[in-house]
């Protein structure tokens, strides 16, 4: 008897790459494993595979916002760089999924403030605190 895929076998939970792989390889189409496969290779530094499964994961799942925001906070550590605007855009987009999306507020803000749009970014800012906020109060 020949076992295939034996790396996949060997030990699924030795660390999360593997793990993600495994859901990835073994149950397709599911968009949330592509995300965090994508989050773990960003974790690891290999930036390039983590775009790659950022946009696998919204090629699968288009209404889910993680692997937009994820794919702009690409943007310091990529070596080709990203434009702008696509950061830009694809913080809109999570915010266009999640209009509560906290974090994707925060850092478009933080972006506008780079570009040195003051008036964008207190924009964002505050809405990022208006949703922290609302949600430090309607927390249990």
């Amino acid at each position: 008897m020949q076992i295939r895929d034996h790396h996949f076998l060997a030990n699924p939970w030795s660390d999360p790459i593997t793990f993600y792989e495994n859901l990835v390889h073994y149950k397709e189409g599911w968009a949330a494993a592509e995300n965090n496969l994508g989050a773990a290779y960003h974790k690891r530094g290999d930036f390039d595979k983590a775009l790659e499964h950022y946009r696998a994961a919204i090629a699968l799942n288009g209404s889910i916002p993680d692997p937009h925001y994820n794919i702009a906070r690409l943007l310091p550590y990529r070596k080709t760089g990203m434009p702008v605007q696509e950061v830009i855009y694809e913080l809109k987009r999570a915010i266009e999924i999640d209009p509560d999306y906290f974090l994707a507020y925060k850092y478009l803000g933080d972006v506008y403030a780079m570009l040195g749009d003051q008036e964008q970014a207190d924009a964002n800012h505050a809405k990022a605190e208006e949703i922290k906020n609302r949600n430090m109060h309607n927390a249990p």
